[in-house]
C-alpha cells in the first residue's frame, strides 16, 4: 500500500519554530509529531536531515521542500503586512477567550 509522509515547518506565537512531520497510509488518518524549536536554522536542518532520510528509503518528491516559517504560498511570496495581520487576529481571538473565560469564572 502506498505511503505518505510530510513536512511543514510554521512559526509559533512567541518566536519559536515547530516542524511538523505527518506519516502513514495513503487513505488514513496516520500519525504527526511535533518538534518544537527556539529558531528557523535548527528547524530547517532538521527537515532537511529527516528529508534526506526519506529519499534514501525511495520516497519521491511530489511537491518541494518544505518552505521556512510558511512565508511562501504556491511559490509567491505572502507579504509582511499580511502575516502581521493574521497574527494580531489571532492575538484578539485569543484575548476574547481568556476574558470570556475569566467572566465565566467570576459569575
Amino acid at each position: 500500500m502506498a505511503r505518505l509522509y510530510e513536512l511543514d515547518v510554521q512559526p509559533g506565537l512567541f518566536g519559536d519554530v515547530c516542524l511538523t512531520r505527518h506519516w502513514g497510509r495513503i487513505g488514513t488518518h496516520g500519525q504527526t509529531k511535533e518538534y518544537w524549536y527556539p529558531n528557523e536554522p535548527i528547524a530547517d536542518e532538521l527537515a532537511n536531515k529527516l528529508l534526506k532520510r526519506k529519499a534514501r528509503r525511495g520516497y519521491l518528491s511530489v511537491a518541494p521542500s518544505p518552505v521556512s516559517l510558511g512565508h511562501k504560498t504556491s511559490g509567491t511570496e505572502v507579504p509582511t503586512s499580511q502575516l502581521v495581520n493574521n497574527f494580531n487576529v489571532i492575538m484578539r481571538i485569543l484575548d476574547f477567550a481568556i476574558n470570556a473565560r475569566s467572566e465565566l469564572n467570576n459569575a
